[in-house]
């Protein structure tokens, strides 16, 4: 259903519209599993950064709204939750990340640093074949315990300093179940 949605959107969006529109479409297309199709969509997202100062303009020409932070959001949205796979839901934080290739990159790893979740300082690394989460920071009297769930295996609780890895695929950190 959504790949239908993106498709007919796609055939009527304006082709020079603004760079928002683009990061987006990637997502979409992360989601689905449709990498051919989020490469291209992926890298208009930031088509429209410009020298000196890599500023977003509106239209990768340069033109239109300069300092163009909608656009230089929406590429943030197409890193946090297109290449990370990241949906927040009501229990937890839910992963299903591509692999860094379907951003049509030479890229070989992607790593979103310092994301906190529940009082957690954390960091997600993917490779085409694997996932590594790691607890940066967490503990003290505010931080709720935390446990990462893979399809590739089974629960197991966060440490700091205690990377654990699975092959990519669906993941999920929740907060620990009390004993």
């Amino acid at each position: 259903m959504l790949a239908n949605d993106l498709t007919f959107y796609n055939d009527i969006t304006d082709q020079n519209g603004p760079a928002m529109t683009w990061s987006l479409f990637a997502i979409g297309w992360f989601n689905v599993g449709n990498f051919t199709a989020s490469q291209p969509q992926f890298q208009r997202g930031f088509a429209n950064v410009q020298p000196p100062f890599d500023v977003w303009t509106e239209f990768p020409s340069g033109g239109g709204t300069v300092n163009f932070i909608t656009g230089a959001g929406g590429f943030l949205q197409s890193v946090i939750y297109g290449t990370s796979g990241m949906r927040i839901t009501r229990g937890a934080l839910t992963f299903n990340p591509p692999p860094p290739s379907a951003t049509g990159t030479s890229a070989v790893k992607l790593t979103v640093h310092s994301f906190h979740y529940l009082g957690n300082r954390l960091r997600q690394e993917v490779t085409a074949d694997h996932v590594t989460f790691e607890l940066l920071a967490g503990g003290d009297s505010g931080a709720q315990p935390l446990v990462l769930s893979c399809a590739a295996g089974s629960a197991e609780q966060l440490t700091v300093g205690k990377p654990l890895t699975f092959a990519r695929g669906k993941c999920s950190i929740s907060r620990s179940k009390p004993r």
